[in-house]
């Protein structure tokens, strides 16, 4: 399932193969229509992941056709927290005149342009 995009892989909840049809079950009903219409999203991934993988070759050889169906029967997936701290390169330079006239609307160009110049010190 991590080969399919997130929407629909949060969207199956298990698979399964019975006479040469692959079942897929969803955990919503919204998300039958769409995969439906991806068959062949899923199919072409099937082939994909056959020739690179023999074991799944095995599994998936006998798999003529592709069905999907609601099921109350699922786990929720595991909520998985990451760690987004992503830091960019500082990519202003802090070179701008102020022109304003209100003293608090300087004092915060001032400490803008103090940040700016710090975030390229630290990069």
């Amino acid at each position: 399932m991590q080969l399919l995009p997130p929407r629909f892989s949060s969207a199956i909840a298990f698979f399964y193969i019975k006479n040469n049809t692959l079942f897929g079950a969803l955990s919503h009903p919204g998300y039958k229509m769409e995969l439906n219409y991806n068959k062949d999203l899923i199919n072409n991934l099937l082939n994909q992941l056959t020739t690179i993988d023999l074991d799944c070759a095995d599994v998936f050889k006998n798999v003529k056709k592709i069905e999907f169906f609601v099921s109350k029967f699922h786990t929720p997936a595991p909520i998985i927290a990451t760690k987004s701290d992503v830091k960019y390169k500082e990519l202003a330079k802090g070179e701008f005149k102020i022109d304003a006239k209100d003293s608090q609307l300087i004092e915060i160009f001032k400490k803008i342009k103090e940040d700016i110049e710090l975030n390229n010190e630290q990069n």
